[in-house]
């Protein structure tokens, strides 16, 4: 496989509490991922907050919180994060619950070796994207949709608003008619108040519902 350019390496969070695990798996992978790496658990959560990482890789015999447990809280956290597992043979029972309750996406066991594990790099970044660009889609769906709820239902509110302007409206015709002018009655200036003031409501309503048109 030939280098990949230093703009379109995979960007992968690797996790091991023992320093020269961590040596080695940089210094091997270094030419085709852009490799970060934390201690422990904590630390790898805390990176995790403040950089995007496609693909989190975690031994699982660690001090304090153990690597399936680790990368069921990214599962919870970034759901779309690619989490891969590196384990022992005396592991295995672990690994298999973990797969089961889909706190991993696959495991790798140890000794692991560096056309595999870029391999499944290779293939979790890809991964990532089709989640990523998925979820964009369904986003913009949700909006769409939520728009022209919106538009509907305030569009039917304007309506049933404008029915009552017109019927106020005949009211304030038949004050014309009979000859009835403001102060004289106040149930008439009532009525012509709500005129007012219901043409307006409806008068904005309708104008939103344009821009929400035009959003949307």
């Amino acid at each position: 496989m030939t280098d990949s350019t230093p703009e379109r390496r995979p960007r992968i969070l690797y996790v091991d509490d023992q320093v020269g695990n961590l040596t080695v798996f940089r210094a091997s992978m270094r030419r085709y991922a852009d490799v970060r790496t934390a201690t422990s658990a904590t630390e790898a959560l805390q990176l995790l907050q403040t950089e995007e990482f496609p693909v989190v890789i975690s031994d699982q015999r660690m001090e304090g919180m153990s690597g399936s447990e680790l990368l069921a809280r990214v599962r919870d956290l970034y759901p779309e994060t690619i989490r891969i597992l590196l384990t022992a043979h005396a592991d295995f029972p672990s690994v298999v619950e973990a797969l089961n309750q889909g706190r991993i996406a696959r495991f790798i066991r140890k000794p692991w070796r560096r056309a595999e594990l870029q391999q499944v790099i290779v293939e979790g970044t890809a991964e990532y994207e089709r989640r990523r660009e998925r979820q964009s889609l369904a986003d913009q769906f949700l909006s769409r949709t939520s728009h022209l709820t919106l538009s509907q239902a305030t569009a039917g509110f304007a309506e049933a608003l404008q029915t009552q302007v017109e019927a106020l409206s005949q009211l304030h015709g038949l004050m014309e008619q009979w000859g009835i002018q403001p102060g004289q009655s106040a149930e008439f200036d009532q009525l012509v108040d709500a005129v007012d003031h219901t043409r307006r409501l409806s008068q904005a309503l309708i104008s939103h519902v344009r821009r929400i048109e035009q959003v949307a």
